[in-house]
């Protein structure tokens, strides 16, 4: 559960810079 978790954190900041490049 606890890897489970940071990935999903990671997963979510990567997205977020991707769309920050993206703008």
């Amino acid at each position: 559960m606890g890897a489970d978790a940071k990935t999903a954190m990671k997963i979510e900041m990567t997205d977020a810079a991707a769309r920050r490049i993206a703008k």
